[in-house]
């Protein structure tokens, strides 16, 4: 799949998730109010993972989100925060338990490495729980970074931590 820029915009895919809270609700919520601000193209499926990082407790619900939008990468990464803060977002400290967390994982084919904002996502190639759900949506999609297929990358992917589908 493509996610080049077009005359309708750039696609972009977003990682959703938490373990805080009713994290169903929490998560269609979110997903909700991205398709207020974007065009949803595709859901995946929802995962049920293990915490990650070690400064959580509780197993997360993730989904990954394909969108396009005509704005901003930056316009992008400030709905998402404001929605985390919508769903009662607190930020105590880094991957810890939180009742959603949107993440820019790619958008378009752009590299960005800005002090506020690295895309593609510099974790997604160790991460389970990003890889799972994005190779739902988009398994043939080259990393433009890495040139791995999302497939490929959630193939050589080592983490230990466990992913199964939501119920």
């Amino acid at each position: 799949m493509e996610l080049t820029s077009n005359d309708k915009g750039c696609k972009v895919v977003l990682l959703i998730g938490g373990n805080l809270g009713d994290r169903l609700s929490n998560l269609q919520q979110a997903e909700q109010l991205l398709a207020e601000k974007m065009t949803l193209i595709a859901s995946s499926r929802i995962f049920e993972t293990e915490a990650w990082g070690g400064n959580s407790q509780g197993n997360y619900l993730n989904r990954a989100l394909l969108m396009q939008t005509t704005e901003s990468p930056d316009r992008v990464l400030a709905w998402a925060q404001q929605i985390e803060d919508q769903l009662q977002r607190v930020r105590t400290h880094t991957w810890g338990n939180r009742t959603m967390d949107i993440d820019i994982i790619y958008f378009g084919n752009r590299i960005i490495n800005q002090k506020h904002l690295k895309i593609p996502h510099p974790h997604l190639q160790v991460r389970k729980f990003v890889l799972e759900p994005l190779a739902d949506i988009i398994p043939d999609w080259s990393d433009p970074i890495s040139g791995l297929s999302v497939r490929r990358m959630n193939e050589l992917c080592e983490d230990p931590c466990e992913v199964w589908l939501y119920k």
